[in-house]
């Protein structure tokens, strides 16, 4: 219930004179998140895990290794590309 939820775009131009840009809702091309997934999943397959127990450790061992922060800088170098690409074909997925 804070007063500023309770304020339109139209005031927070207006009277903030703020510029806003406006980006697609619930894209997944603007949540790094879903690109990690994403990555996780082409290496895994690409291991080709023959029983759980594998698969487990495939999982494991390349989350380890992508979630390091020298692997996750290039999820966030690109994201304004993404942004702006989303941003330009309204909302719609955007190709890698």
């Amino acid at each position: 219930n804070h007063p500023a939820h309770q304020k339109s775009e139209e005031w927070v131009v207006k009277e903030q004179k703020l510029n806003l840009i406006k980006f697609p809702k619930r894209s997944p091309d603007l949540n790094i998140i879903e690109n990690l997934w994403s990555a996780l999943k082409e290496r895994v397959v690409s291991e080709g895990a023959a029983n759980e127990k594998e698969l487990r450790t495939s999982l494991l061992s390349n989350w380890e290794l992508l979630t390091k922060a020298d692997r996750l800088q290039s999820f966030f170098e690109g994201l304004h590309w993404r942004y702006m690409e989303c941003v330009g074909k309204g909302g719609q997925k955007v190709s890698h």
